[in-house]
C-alpha cells in the first residue's frame, strides 16, 4: 500500500506525510502538529528535521499560502512555534 502523499504549501512538492509538517488551527491558534495525532483540515510545509525549514516558510509567507489556506492574518514563524511547544499539545486544553 502506498503512502499517503500531502503537497507542500510553500513548494509544491507532493512528499509522504511524514516528510512534512503538519499544521493545524486550533484554539491557540496555527500551531505545528508534528505527531500528526489531529486529523483535521490544515496544510503541509516541508521541514527540516523536527522544525519547519525557514526557506520554505517565507517561501509561503510570500505567496499568502497561510492566508490562503487558514484564513488568518499574518503569521510569524517564532509564534507558530511557540505556540507549537506549549505543552507539546496541538488539540489545547481539554
Amino acid at each position: 500500500m502506498t503512502p499517503p502523499t500531502r503537497t507542500c504549501i510553500a513548494c509544491g512538492a507532493k512528499r509522504e506525510k511524514r516528510e512534512l509538517a503538519h499544521l493545524l488551527r486550533n484554539q491557540r491558534g496555527i500551531v505545528i502538529d508534528m505527531q500528526e495525532e489531529t486529523q483535521s483540515r490544515g496544510a503541509y510545509l516541508c521541514k527540516n528535521g523536527e522544525q519547519i525549514d525557514e526557506n520554505y516558510y517565507q517561501i509561503a509567507k510570500q505567496k499568502g499560502a497561510f492566508q490562503k489556506a487558514f484564513r488568518a492574518e499574518k503569521i510569524s514563524l517564532q509564534k507558530l512555534q511557540a505556540a507549537s511547544s506549549a505543552g507539546g499539545d496541538p488539540h489545547g486544553s481539554r
